[in-house]
């Protein structure tokens, strides 16, 4: 809140099974920004999808406040993944970033999980959840 002062933060997570395998995709990102003087700014997401075999939670929180013209505050970000399947090829992974630049400060997490009966078809699983959901994880940070 005040002026100058702004936040955005948004989440998004889709799961897909199949006979095949099975896979999850999560991101969350949060960006603000706490103006020059005497304001605040703060976003915090999070998600989480599942499978009976495959699981991401991704979350991300920034709180910025400016006093007598200094800017300070936090971001964090994080991230849980696991493929747990009778399958030969499991994988689960992502990435976190959190970032502060001045009165700026966003978190981003994205994180993935799949598994299948072969490289291709446990690749295809992920790239089909994510294809899913593409729609809602067009949100970028504005930075960073």
């Amino acid at each position: 809140h005040g002026k100058g002062a702004w936040s955005i933060g948004g989440n998004a997570a889709t799961s897909f099974s199949n006979p095949y395998g099975e896979a999850s995709y999560s991101i969350s990102i949060d960006d603000v920004y706490s103006g020059e003087k005497e304001v605040a700014a703060a976003a915090s997401s999070g998600a989480e999808t599942n499978t009976k075999t495959t699981g991401v939670h991704t979350q991300g929180d920034t709180h910025f406040v400016t006093e007598w013209y200094v800017p300070k505050g936090t971001s964090q970000s994080g991230l849980t993944a696991y493929s747990d399947s009778l399958k030969p090829f499991n994988v689960a992974g992502g990435e976190d970033v959190s970032k502060n630049e001045g009165a700026r400060g966003s978190a981003k997490a994205i994180g993935y999980a799949g598994n299948g009966f072969s490289q291709a078809g446990q690749d295809g699983n992920i790239n089909t959840v994510r294809a899913f959901g593409q729609p809602f994880f067009v949100l970028q940070p504005l930075h960073g």
